[in-house]
Protein backbone atom coordinates (compact mmCIF):
# COMPACT_ATOMS: atom_id res chain seq x y z
CA UNK A 1 0.00 0.00 0.00
CA UNK A 2 1.33 3.22 -1.18
CA UNK A 3 1.87 6.35 1.67
CA UNK A 4 -1.41 8.39 -0.25
CA UNK A 5 -3.03 5.38 0.27
CA UNK A 6 -2.38 4.15 3.61
CA UNK A 7 -3.26 8.10 4.79
CA UNK A 8 -7.12 7.78 2.75
CA UNK A 9 -7.09 4.11 5.04
CA UNK A 10 -6.17 6.01 8.16
CA UNK A 11 -8.83 8.75 7.48
CA UNK A 12 -11.88 6.67 7.01
CA UNK A 13 -10.86 4.64 10.35
CA UNK A 14 -10.55 7.95 11.68
CA UNK A 15 -14.25 8.80 10.16
CA UNK A 16 -15.68 5.48 11.49
CA UNK A 17 -13.76 5.82 15.23
CA UNK A 18 -14.45 9.22 15.72
CA UNK A 19 -12.21 11.17 18.58
CA UNK A 20 -9.80 8.42 19.58
CA UNK A 21 -6.30 8.00 20.31
CA UNK A 22 -2.79 6.87 18.82
CA UNK A 23 -3.31 3.76 20.34
CA UNK A 24 -6.81 2.63 18.28
CA UNK A 25 -5.18 3.33 14.75
CA UNK A 26 -1.79 1.52 15.97
CA UNK A 27 -4.12 -1.75 17.47
CA UNK A 28 -6.42 -1.50 14.06
CA UNK A 29 -3.42 -1.60 11.82
CA UNK A 30 -1.69 -4.21 13.53
CA UNK A 31 -0.42 -5.50 10.01
CA UNK A 32 1.42 -2.33 9.42
CA UNK A 33 4.38 -1.56 11.91
CA UNK A 34 3.46 0.70 14.00
CA UNK A 35 5.91 3.49 13.54
CA UNK A 36 4.88 4.17 10.18
CA UNK A 37 1.01 4.34 11.29
CA UNK A 38 1.86 6.96 13.96
CA UNK A 39 4.48 9.18 11.07
CA UNK A 40 1.65 8.86 9.04
CA UNK A 41 -0.79 10.53 11.57
CA UNK A 42 1.49 12.82 12.09
CA UNK A 43 1.88 13.68 8.69
CA UNK A 44 -1.93 13.94 8.73
CA UNK A 45 -1.90 16.40 11.46
CA UNK A 46 0.73 18.87 9.65
CA UNK A 47 -2.07 19.30 6.95
CA UNK A 48 -4.97 19.83 9.06
CA UNK A 49 -6.58 16.65 7.94
CA UNK A 50 -6.39 14.95 11.51
CA UNK A 51 -6.72 17.63 14.40
CA UNK A 52 -4.18 16.50 17.77
CA UNK A 53 -6.00 17.87 21.12
CA UNK A 54 -4.84 16.71 24.73
CA UNK A 55 -3.54 13.24 23.40
CA UNK A 56 -6.65 12.89 21.18
CA UNK A 57 -7.28 12.57 17.45
CA UNK A 58 -10.10 13.56 15.86
CA UNK A 59 -10.77 14.21 11.53
CA UNK A 60 -11.02 17.29 10.08
CA UNK A 61 -13.84 18.15 7.74
CA UNK A 62 -11.84 16.67 4.75
CA UNK A 63 -13.92 13.66 3.19
CA UNK A 64 -12.35 10.36 3.33
CA UNK A 65 -12.50 7.42 1.27
CA UNK A 66 -14.05 4.39 2.84
CA UNK A 67 -12.90 2.10 -0.20
CA UNK A 68 -10.00 2.78 1.07
CA UNK A 69 -10.55 0.06 4.25
CA UNK A 70 -13.56 -1.28 2.44
CA UNK A 71 -14.09 -3.26 -0.31
CA UNK A 72 -17.72 -1.81 -1.82
CA UNK A 73 -20.46 -1.74 -3.65
CA UNK A 74 -23.82 0.16 -3.58
CA UNK A 75 -26.37 -1.00 -1.02
CA UNK A 76 -29.34 -3.52 -1.93
CA UNK A 77 -32.87 -3.82 -0.48
CA UNK A 78 -33.07 -6.84 0.97
CA UNK A 79 -35.50 -8.57 3.61
CA UNK A 80 -35.65 -11.34 4.77
CA UNK A 81 -36.34 -13.21 8.75
CA UNK A 82 -36.01 -10.55 11.55
CA UNK A 83 -35.70 -11.72 15.19
CA UNK A 84 -38.96 -10.38 16.27
CA UNK A 85 -41.30 -11.20 19.12
CA UNK A 86 -43.25 -13.96 16.95
CA UNK A 87 -39.92 -16.11 16.55
CA UNK A 88 -39.33 -15.38 20.64
CA UNK A 89 -43.21 -16.88 20.73
CA UNK A 90 -42.05 -19.83 18.89
CA UNK A 91 -39.24 -20.54 20.53
CA UNK A 92 -40.79 -20.92 23.77
CA UNK A 93 -43.67 -22.86 21.92
CA UNK A 94 -41.14 -25.56 21.30
CA UNK A 95 -39.66 -25.84 25.12
CA UNK A 96 -43.24 -25.67 26.64
CA UNK A 97 -44.68 -28.23 24.37
CA UNK A 98 -41.37 -30.41 24.95
CA UNK A 99 -41.84 -29.59 28.97
CA UNK A 100 -38.24 -29.78 29.20
CA UNK A 101 -36.27 -28.58 32.41
CA UNK A 102 -34.11 -25.67 31.11
CA UNK A 103 -31.70 -27.06 33.84
CA UNK A 104 -30.84 -29.29 31.39
CA UNK A 105 -31.15 -26.69 28.43
CA UNK A 106 -27.27 -26.86 28.27
CA UNK A 107 -26.84 -30.57 27.12
CA UNK A 108 -30.04 -31.65 25.98
CA UNK A 109 -31.31 -30.25 22.24
CA UNK A 110 -34.65 -29.22 21.98
CA UNK A 111 -34.98 -29.79 18.24
CA UNK A 112 -32.37 -32.21 15.78
CA UNK A 113 -30.47 -30.03 13.10
CA UNK A 114 -33.55 -32.30 10.56
CA UNK A 115 -36.07 -30.84 12.57
CA UNK A 116 -34.75 -27.62 13.23
CA UNK A 117 -34.35 -27.35 9.63
CA UNK A 118 -38.32 -28.51 9.24
CA UNK A 119 -39.22 -26.27 11.40
CA UNK A 120 -37.42 -22.86 10.68
CA UNK A 121 -36.77 -23.39 7.47
CA UNK A 122 -35.03 -19.55 7.08
CA UNK A 123 -33.12 -19.56 10.48
CA UNK A 124 -29.96 -20.71 11.86
CA UNK A 125 -29.90 -23.16 14.23
CA UNK A 126 -27.57 -21.49 16.55
CA UNK A 127 -29.44 -19.01 16.86
CA UNK A 128 -32.16 -21.10 18.26
CA UNK A 129 -29.73 -21.77 20.99
CA UNK A 130 -28.84 -18.55 21.40
CA UNK A 131 -32.50 -17.31 21.57
CA UNK A 132 -32.98 -19.90 24.10
CA UNK A 133 -29.97 -19.25 26.33
CA UNK A 134 -31.23 -15.70 26.44
CA UNK A 135 -34.44 -16.49 27.51
CA UNK A 136 -33.14 -19.05 30.43
CA UNK A 137 -31.11 -16.41 31.61
CA UNK A 138 -33.68 -13.56 31.56
CA UNK A 139 -35.92 -15.82 34.06
CA UNK A 140 -39.12 -16.02 31.67
CA UNK A 141 -39.16 -19.28 32.70
CA UNK A 142 -40.21 -20.73 36.37
CA UNK A 143 -39.09 -24.22 36.48
CA UNK A 144 -39.49 -27.43 38.85
CA UNK A 145 -38.22 -30.45 38.48
CA UNK A 146 -40.69 -32.00 35.89
CA UNK A 147 -42.77 -28.53 34.64
CA UNK A 148 -41.91 -25.35 33.53
CA UNK A 149 -44.53 -22.60 33.04
CA UNK A 150 -43.94 -18.41 31.82
CA UNK A 151 -43.04 -15.81 34.16
CA UNK A 152 -45.28 -13.87 32.44
CA UNK A 153 -44.25 -10.26 33.48
CA UNK A 154 -40.85 -10.81 32.18
CA UNK A 155 -41.83 -12.33 28.59
CA UNK A 156 -44.36 -9.16 28.50
CA UNK A 157 -41.47 -7.18 28.53
CA UNK A 158 -39.17 -8.88 26.18
CA UNK A 159 -42.52 -9.16 23.51
CA UNK A 160 -43.09 -5.01 23.45
CA UNK A 161 -39.14 -5.30 22.28
CA UNK A 162 -38.71 -4.83 18.24
CA UNK A 163 -36.50 -6.50 16.17
CA UNK A 164 -33.43 -4.50 16.86
CA UNK A 165 -33.66 -4.57 20.32
CA UNK A 166 -34.45 -7.87 21.00
CA UNK A 167 -31.32 -8.36 18.67
CA UNK A 168 -29.27 -6.52 20.75
CA UNK A 169 -30.28 -8.24 24.06
CA UNK A 170 -29.50 -11.50 22.52
CA UNK A 171 -26.31 -10.48 21.77
CA UNK A 172 -25.71 -8.67 25.00
CA UNK A 173 -26.31 -11.90 27.04
CA UNK A 174 -23.56 -13.42 25.33
CA UNK A 175 -20.63 -11.03 26.31
CA UNK A 176 -19.91 -8.14 28.82
CA UNK A 177 -20.30 -5.23 27.49
CA UNK A 178 -24.17 -3.71 25.63
CA UNK A 179 -23.84 -3.52 21.90
CA UNK A 180 -26.56 -1.09 21.30
CA UNK A 181 -23.86 1.66 20.29
CA UNK A 182 -21.89 -0.99 18.03
CA UNK A 183 -25.31 -2.25 16.39
CA UNK A 184 -25.79 1.46 15.90
CA UNK A 185 -23.27 2.10 13.70
CA UNK A 186 -23.20 -0.73 11.86
CA UNK A 187 -26.43 -0.49 10.70
CA UNK A 188 -25.40 3.58 9.71
CA UNK A 189 -22.43 2.05 7.44
CA UNK A 190 -24.66 -0.62 5.67
CA UNK A 191 -27.51 1.50 5.06
CA UNK A 192 -24.63 3.37 2.75
CA UNK A 193 -22.54 0.31 1.69
CA UNK A 194 -22.38 -3.21 0.60
CA UNK A 195 -18.69 -5.36 1.87
CA UNK A 196 -17.60 -8.44 1.44
CA UNK A 197 -16.58 -10.74 4.08
CA UNK A 198 -13.10 -9.02 4.51
CA UNK A 199 -14.59 -5.65 5.10
CA UNK A 200 -17.15 -6.63 7.29
CA UNK A 201 -14.21 -8.60 9.58
CA UNK A 202 -12.02 -5.43 9.10
CA UNK A 203 -15.82 -2.86 10.24
CA UNK A 204 -16.19 -5.22 13.21
CA UNK A 205 -12.58 -5.63 14.34
CA UNK A 206 -12.48 -1.16 14.22
CA UNK A 207 -15.88 -1.15 16.19
CA UNK A 208 -14.62 -3.29 18.65
CA UNK A 209 -11.58 -0.97 19.38
CA UNK A 210 -14.09 1.81 19.14
CA UNK A 211 -16.28 0.87 22.14
CA UNK A 212 -13.25 -1.03 23.37
CA UNK A 213 -15.29 -4.33 23.41
CA UNK A 214 -13.88 -7.65 24.76
CA UNK A 215 -15.25 -9.60 22.82
CA UNK A 216 -13.67 -12.04 19.79
CA UNK A 217 -14.37 -9.62 16.46
CA UNK A 218 -14.55 -13.01 14.90
CA UNK A 219 -17.20 -13.84 17.35
CA UNK A 220 -19.14 -11.29 16.87
CA UNK A 221 -19.05 -11.70 13.09
CA UNK A 222 -20.67 -15.07 13.79
CA UNK A 223 -22.95 -13.41 15.96
CA UNK A 224 -24.17 -10.71 13.57
CA UNK A 225 -25.26 -13.36 11.14
CA UNK A 226 -27.03 -15.62 13.14
CA UNK A 227 -29.45 -12.91 14.10
CA UNK A 228 -29.92 -12.25 10.52
CA UNK A 229 -28.94 -8.71 10.71
CA UNK A 230 -26.73 -8.56 7.20
CA UNK A 231 -27.83 -11.13 3.71
CA UNK A 232 -25.51 -12.01 2.37
CA UNK A 233 -25.36 -11.93 -1.92
CA UNK A 234 -23.21 -12.81 -4.48
CA UNK A 235 -20.39 -12.66 -1.54
CA UNK A 236 -21.24 -9.11 -0.31
CA UNK A 237 -23.53 -8.34 2.21
CA UNK A 238 -26.50 -6.17 2.89
CA UNK A 239 -28.29 -4.96 5.46
CA UNK A 240 -31.33 -7.03 6.18
CA UNK A 241 -34.33 -3.70 6.51
CA UNK A 242 -37.05 -5.87 8.41
CA UNK A 243 -34.41 -4.88 11.52
CA UNK A 244 -35.37 -1.48 10.93
CA UNK A 245 -38.68 -0.98 9.24
CA UNK A 246 -42.44 -1.33 10.68
CA UNK A 247 -42.91 -5.00 10.68
CA UNK A 248 -45.92 -6.47 8.73
CA UNK A 249 -49.09 -6.65 11.17
CA UNK A 250 -51.21 -9.98 10.97
CA UNK A 251 -55.04 -9.03 12.15
CA UNK A 252 -56.12 -12.17 10.49
CA UNK A 253 -55.84 -16.09 11.15
CA UNK A 254 -56.45 -19.12 9.30
CA UNK A 255 -58.19 -22.10 11.05
CA UNK A 256 -58.01 -25.19 8.90
CA UNK A 257 -60.32 -28.72 9.39
CA UNK A 258 -57.19 -30.22 9.87
CA UNK A 259 -56.58 -28.25 13.04
CA UNK A 260 -54.56 -26.25 11.73
CA UNK A 261 -53.56 -22.15 12.42
CA UNK A 262 -51.89 -19.96 9.96
CA UNK A 263 -51.00 -16.26 9.77
CA UNK A 264 -48.23 -14.44 8.30
CA UNK A 265 -46.55 -11.01 9.71
CA UNK A 266 -46.29 -9.85 13.49
CA UNK A 267 -49.04 -9.99 15.92
CA UNK A 268 -49.63 -8.03 19.09
CA UNK A 269 -47.51 -9.10 22.32
CA UNK A 270 -50.96 -10.27 23.68
CA UNK A 271 -51.85 -12.52 21.22
CA UNK A 272 -51.93 -15.99 22.59
CA UNK A 273 -51.84 -18.64 20.13
CA UNK A 274 -48.27 -20.10 20.95
CA UNK A 275 -49.61 -20.79 23.97
CA UNK A 276 -52.86 -23.07 23.19
CA UNK A 277 -51.05 -24.69 19.83
CA UNK A 278 -48.08 -26.28 18.75
CA UNK A 279 -45.41 -24.75 16.30
CA UNK A 280 -45.16 -26.60 12.64
CA UNK A 281 -43.27 -24.04 10.17
CA UNK A 282 -41.53 -20.72 10.97
CA UNK A 283 -41.75 -18.95 7.98
CA UNK A 284 -42.81 -17.28 6.00
CA UNK A 285 -46.42 -17.89 6.76
CA UNK A 286 -46.19 -19.48 10.38
CA UNK A 287 -47.99 -22.25 11.30
CA UNK A 288 -49.06 -23.68 14.42
CA UNK A 289 -51.45 -26.87 15.22
CA UNK A 290 -54.01 -27.42 17.83
CA UNK A 291 -53.91 -30.58 19.40
CA UNK A 292 -55.40 -32.14 22.40
CA UNK A 293 -52.36 -31.58 24.94
CA UNK A 294 -51.83 -27.96 23.44
CA UNK A 295 -55.48 -27.10 24.33
CA UNK A 296 -54.49 -28.34 27.84
CA UNK A 297 -51.56 -26.55 27.99
CA UNK A 298 -53.14 -23.20 26.79
CA UNK A 299 -55.45 -23.86 30.40
CA UNK A 300 -52.70 -24.84 32.39
CA UNK A 301 -50.71 -21.31 31.27
CA UNK A 302 -54.01 -19.47 32.67
CA UNK A 303 -55.98 -19.10 29.45
CA UNK A 304 -60.15 -19.61 29.27
CA UNK A 305 -61.99 -21.30 27.01
CA UNK A 306 -64.11 -18.37 25.68
CA UNK A 307 -60.25 -16.75 25.06
CA UNK A 308 -59.04 -19.69 23.18
CA UNK A 309 -62.58 -20.08 21.15
CA UNK A 310 -62.22 -15.98 20.55
CA UNK A 311 -59.44 -16.21 18.88
CA UNK A 312 -60.39 -19.28 16.72
CA UNK A 313 -63.04 -17.54 15.82
CA UNK A 314 -65.67 -20.15 15.03
CA UNK A 315 -63.51 -23.22 13.71
CA UNK A 316 -64.71 -26.54 11.57
CA UNK A 317 -63.42 -28.49 14.72
CA UNK A 318 -65.20 -26.61 17.32
CA UNK A 319 -66.68 -29.66 18.30
CA UNK A 320 -63.66 -31.53 19.14
CA UNK A 321 -61.99 -28.74 21.33
CA UNK A 322 -66.04 -28.56 23.17
CA UNK A 323 -64.94 -32.20 24.20
CA UNK A 324 -61.68 -31.59 25.09
CA UNK A 325 -62.85 -28.85 27.41
CA UNK A 326 -64.94 -31.32 28.91
CA UNK A 327 -62.50 -33.77 29.57
CA UNK A 328 -59.98 -31.20 31.00
CA UNK A 329 -62.96 -30.10 33.51
CA UNK A 330 -63.34 -33.82 34.26
CA UNK A 331 -59.53 -34.32 35.14
CA UNK A 332 -56.67 -32.37 35.96
CA UNK A 333 -53.56 -34.02 37.10
CA UNK A 334 -50.42 -31.51 38.78
CA UNK A 335 -47.82 -31.53 41.08
CA UNK A 336 -47.20 -29.59 43.81
CA UNK A 337 -47.81 -29.14 47.68
CA UNK A 338 -51.12 -28.47 49.03
CA UNK A 339 -51.07 -26.22 51.40
CA UNK A 340 -54.08 -25.93 54.03
CA UNK A 341 -54.40 -21.98 55.60
CA UNK A 342 -56.38 -19.79 58.04
CA UNK A 343 -58.53 -17.26 56.16
CA UNK A 344 -56.12 -15.12 56.99
CA UNK A 345 -53.40 -16.72 55.63
CA UNK A 346 -56.13 -17.28 52.46
CA UNK A 347 -55.75 -13.26 51.71
CA UNK A 348 -52.15 -12.82 52.27
CA UNK A 349 -51.55 -15.53 49.76
CA UNK A 350 -53.99 -14.12 46.99
CA UNK A 351 -52.80 -10.73 47.82
CA UNK A 352 -49.16 -10.42 48.09
CA UNK A 353 -47.21 -10.69 44.56
CA UNK A 354 -44.35 -12.69 45.85
CA UNK A 355 -46.57 -15.98 46.93
CA UNK A 356 -49.49 -15.76 44.38
CA UNK A 357 -47.25 -16.33 42.15
CA UNK A 358 -46.88 -19.97 42.67
CA UNK A 359 -50.46 -21.03 43.40
CA UNK A 360 -51.02 -23.50 40.82
CA UNK A 361 -54.76 -23.93 41.42
CA UNK A 362 -56.79 -22.41 44.16
CA UNK A 363 -58.95 -25.59 45.08
CA UNK A 364 -61.44 -23.86 48.15
CA UNK A 365 -61.62 -20.82 49.84
CA UNK A 366 -58.28 -22.29 52.27
CA UNK A 367 -56.79 -24.88 50.48
CA UNK A 368 -54.05 -24.23 47.78
CA UNK A 369 -51.79 -26.61 45.33
CA UNK A 370 -48.81 -24.68 45.21
CA UNK A 371 -45.85 -24.82 42.94
CA UNK A 372 -42.86 -27.24 43.45
CA UNK A 373 -40.79 -23.69 42.02
CA UNK A 374 -38.82 -22.42 44.25
CA UNK A 375 -40.25 -23.77 47.02
CA UNK A 376 -37.46 -23.27 49.36
CA UNK A 377 -38.20 -19.71 48.67
CA UNK A 378 -41.58 -18.43 48.90
CA UNK A 379 -42.24 -20.92 52.02
CA UNK A 380 -39.77 -19.18 53.50
CA UNK A 381 -41.33 -15.65 53.01
CA UNK A 382 -44.95 -17.43 54.15
CA UNK A 383 -43.11 -18.44 57.54
CA UNK A 384 -41.64 -15.00 58.03
CA UNK A 385 -45.06 -13.28 56.67
CA UNK A 386 -47.08 -15.19 59.24
CA UNK A 387 -44.66 -16.13 61.93
CA UNK A 388 -45.56 -19.95 61.93
CA UNK A 389 -42.16 -21.31 61.89
CA UNK A 390 -39.65 -23.02 59.92
CA UNK A 391 -41.16 -25.10 56.98
CA UNK A 392 -39.47 -28.13 55.79
CA UNK A 393 -36.87 -27.28 53.36
CA UNK A 394 -37.10 -30.08 50.71
CA UNK A 395 -39.52 -31.92 49.30
CA UNK A 396 -38.59 -35.24 50.42
CA UNK A 397 -38.43 -33.47 54.55
CA UNK A 398 -42.01 -33.15 54.03
CA UNK A 399 -42.40 -37.06 52.54
CA UNK A 400 -40.66 -38.11 55.49
CA UNK A 401 -42.83 -36.21 58.47
CA UNK A 402 -45.55 -36.97 59.72
CA UNK A 403 -46.35 -33.79 60.61
CA UNK A 404 -44.64 -31.28 58.22
CA UNK A 405 -45.03 -28.22 60.86
CA UNK A 406 -45.30 -28.04 63.96
CA UNK A 407 -47.67 -24.97 63.93
CA UNK A 408 -51.63 -26.41 63.39
CA UNK A 409 -52.03 -23.15 61.61
CA UNK A 410 -50.19 -24.08 58.24
CA UNK A 411 -50.32 -27.89 56.82
CA UNK A 412 -48.24 -28.19 54.33
CA UNK A 413 -47.94 -31.50 52.72
CA UNK A 414 -46.04 -33.10 48.86
CA UNK A 415 -49.41 -34.06 46.16
CA UNK A 416 -48.68 -35.28 42.83
CA UNK A 417 -52.79 -35.13 43.46
CA UNK A 418 -55.16 -36.75 41.24
CA UNK A 419 -59.02 -35.21 40.86
CA UNK A 420 -62.09 -35.43 38.89
CA UNK A 421 -65.44 -35.39 39.57
CA UNK A 422 -65.73 -38.18 41.23
CA UNK A 423 -62.40 -38.07 43.00
CA UNK A 424 -62.49 -34.51 44.84
CA UNK A 425 -62.09 -36.26 48.06
CA UNK A 426 -58.49 -37.12 47.05
CA UNK A 427 -57.43 -33.66 48.04
CA UNK A 428 -59.59 -33.86 51.72
CA UNK A 429 -57.23 -32.85 54.57
CA UNK A 430 -57.82 -32.43 58.35
CA UNK A 431 -59.85 -29.40 59.22
CA UNK A 432 -58.32 -26.66 60.88
CA UNK A 433 -60.55 -26.24 64.04
CA UNK A 434 -59.47 -23.18 65.79
CA UNK A 435 -61.23 -20.07 65.56
CA UNK A 436 -60.69 -17.44 63.58
CA UNK A 437 -60.35 -15.04 67.02
CA UNK A 438 -57.24 -17.73 67.52
CA UNK A 439 -55.53 -17.94 64.34
CA UNK A 440 -55.06 -14.20 64.83
CA UNK A 441 -53.72 -14.50 68.19
CA UNK A 442 -51.11 -16.50 66.55
CA UNK A 443 -50.04 -13.54 64.58
CA UNK A 444 -47.26 -10.53 66.59
CA UNK A 445 -48.84 -7.30 65.85
CA UNK A 446 -50.96 -4.47 68.05
CA UNK A 447 -54.26 -4.69 69.11
CA UNK A 448 -56.69 -2.46 70.72
CA UNK A 449 -59.94 -3.09 71.53
CA UNK A 450 -63.11 -1.38 71.12
CA UNK A 451 -62.78 0.66 74.89
CA UNK A 452 -59.93 2.75 73.66
CA UNK A 453 -61.52 4.86 71.50
CA UNK A 454 -57.46 7.08 70.90
CA UNK A 455 -55.36 3.98 70.74
CA UNK A 456 -57.48 2.22 68.08
CA UNK A 457 -57.39 5.81 65.88
CA UNK A 458 -53.78 6.19 67.04
CA UNK A 459 -52.62 2.88 65.40
CA UNK A 460 -54.93 3.26 62.44
CA UNK A 461 -52.66 6.11 61.30
CA UNK A 462 -49.51 3.91 62.66
CA UNK A 463 -50.74 1.75 59.92
CA UNK A 464 -51.15 4.15 57.48
CA UNK A 465 -47.51 5.07 57.25
CA UNK A 466 -46.49 1.55 56.69
CA UNK A 467 -46.58 0.34 53.25
CA UNK A 468 -46.92 -3.32 54.07
CA UNK A 469 -49.64 -3.18 56.88
CA UNK A 470 -52.64 -4.85 57.04
CA UNK A 471 -55.58 -4.40 59.66
CA UNK A 472 -58.10 -7.25 61.07
CA UNK A 473 -60.78 -4.97 62.14
CA UNK A 474 -63.73 -6.86 64.72
CA UNK A 475 -67.12 -5.51 63.56
CA UNK A 476 -70.04 -6.27 65.53
CA UNK A 477 -71.17 -8.59 62.73
CA UNK A 478 -68.41 -9.58 60.54
CA UNK A 479 -64.27 -9.60 60.52
CA UNK A 480 -62.59 -7.46 58.08
CA UNK A 481 -59.15 -7.79 56.76
CA UNK A 482 -58.15 -4.69 54.52
CA UNK A 483 -55.22 -2.66 53.41
CA UNK A 484 -55.89 1.13 54.64
CA UNK A 485 -55.95 4.16 52.85
CA UNK A 486 -56.46 7.01 53.93
CA UNK A 487 -58.62 8.73 57.14
CA UNK A 488 -61.36 11.66 57.12
CA UNK A 489 -63.10 13.57 59.36
CA UNK A 490 -66.83 14.19 58.48
CA UNK A 491 -69.54 15.90 60.77
CA UNK A 492 -67.47 15.00 63.82
CA UNK A 493 -66.59 11.54 63.16
CA UNK A 494 -63.76 9.75 62.09
CA UNK A 495 -63.78 7.20 59.06
CA UNK A 496 -60.97 5.10 57.80
CA UNK A 497 -60.88 4.03 53.51
CA UNK A 498 -60.13 0.52 52.98
CA UNK A 499 -59.45 -1.89 50.52
CA UNK A 500 -61.07 -5.41 51.49
CA UNK A 501 -58.10 -8.04 50.83
CA UNK A 502 -61.16 -10.62 50.34
CA UNK A 503 -62.98 -9.16 47.85
CA UNK A 504 -60.66 -5.92 46.41
CA UNK A 505 -63.52 -3.56 47.36
CA UNK A 506 -62.77 -0.59 48.82
CA UNK A 507 -65.32 0.78 51.63
CA UNK A 508 -65.53 3.85 54.06
CA UNK A 509 -66.09 2.72 57.41
CA UNK A 510 -66.86 4.77 60.96
CA UNK A 511 -64.01 4.14 63.23
CA UNK A 512 -65.94 4.19 66.02
CA UNK A 513 -68.00 1.10 64.65
CA UNK A 514 -65.10 -0.75 65.03
CA UNK A 515 -64.77 -3.01 68.53
CA UNK A 516 -61.04 -4.09 68.36
CA UNK A 517 -58.38 -3.38 65.56
CA UNK A 518 -55.07 -5.42 65.21
CA UNK A 519 -52.50 -4.43 62.93
CA UNK A 520 -50.14 -6.97 60.77
CA UNK A 521 -47.12 -5.85 59.02
CA UNK A 522 -46.01 -8.54 56.01
CA UNK A 523 -42.43 -8.56 55.42
CA UNK A 524 -41.26 -10.29 52.56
Amino acid sequence: MTDDRACEAILAAARLFGETDKSSFTDFFDKDTPQSVLLLIEKLSRNSSLIKNRGLIRPSGVMADMSALFNLREPEKMHSFSLGREYIKAVENIILSRRASLREAGTQRFLTTSAHREVFPAVRESLFIMTRAFLRKSDVFFVSDSTISLNRETEKSILLMDSLSLACSVLDCFGEEEHSLFLGDLISFFKRFSTDRKGLERLIKLLCIKYRMKTDPDDLVSEILNVNLLIEKERFFNLNLSYIEEPKVSENIICDSDFTVRYSGERSAEDKIYLFCDLRRFDTVIEYEVTKSSFFRGLDEGMSFSEIIEILGKPSFSRTIDSWQESYERIGVYKGYVLQCTPLLSAVIQTVPELSRYVVRKITDTVFLMSTEKYEMWSQKLAQAMDVGALPKTVEESLNSEKTVKSPKVALKDYKSLYSSGEKSVLRLSEDNSSFEKALSSIPGHASSGMDYRAKLSLIRDALKKENSILLMEMPDKTIIAKPIDTRRQQGNDYLMIRNIVDGKDDLIKISTVYSVKSVEITL
